[in-house]
């Protein structure tokens, strides 16, 4: 396969097959709880459309079918989907491609994200023995940061957060292109900083494209 930014080869999501799974965190101890549901929430999902794809990030398509089809290969299967995306789309257009036995468990708020609203619905929906995985890329930086470093500060939202994408715009070239917003991006010092934050806490973090 040609090598690019968005090449998901590497990817090592948690593993549902087997009866433990092996944590980034300190303790190492991270299982999958039989009791919990398995919820996914996608900040900046765009449009429904499944390629079928796995082997490339949302950087190529939608974000909604590709994380669907990534755990289900690791015998996870989302029991409740939420997806908020800025830009207006016909509802009933948005949700034509949307497979019904996805679209029954699945919220799509088209609308922009704020803090209030992300945490507003996690409060609400999630609860810690519940298997949560979050991915925030909305392509603005300084909200993207703010929302983050709110998780990783506060131990309630730790709680409720298993595993979680984030794309951090660093002072890389095409980061700052892609973006909406004429911030001056962190360094890579920073965001691994933040990054250790969050695993130290026992929130599995990756970086996503």
């Amino acid at each position: 396969m040609e090598t690019n930014k968005y090449n998901l080869t590497y990817f090592m999501a948690v593993n549902g097959c087997t009866r433990e799974s092996v944590a980034s965190c300190e303790t190492g101890s991270f299982r999958l709880r039989p009791t919990g549901r398995r919820l996914f929430y996608d900040l900046g999902c765009s449009r429904y459309r499944d390629s079928g794809e796995i082997s490339i990030s949302g950087g190529y398509g939608s974000s909604l079918p590709l994380f669907q089809r990534l755990y289900a290969r690791n015998c996870i299967e989302f029991d409740a989907m939420w997806g908020w995306e800025a830009q207006k789309f016909d509802r009933d257009e948005w949700m034509r491609p949307v497979p019904a036995h996805v679209r029954a468990k699945l919220t799509f708020h088209n609308e922009p994200v704020t803090d209030e609203n992300v945490f507003r619905t996690l409060r609400s929906t999630a609860r810690p023995d519940d298997f949560v995985v979050m991915k925030v890329d909305i392509d603005s930086p300084a909200l993207e940061k703010r929302l983050v470093s709110t998780l990783a500060s506060t131990p309630e939202l730790v709680d409720l957060v298993d595993e979680l994408y984030f794309e951090y715009h660093l002072h890389v070239p095409d980061h700052r292109k892609a973006t909406s917003e004429h911030t001056t991006p962190d360094t890579i010092v920073e965001a691994l900083q933040l990054m250790q934050r969050l695993r130290a806490a026992g929130v599995r973090s990756h970086f996503w494209v």
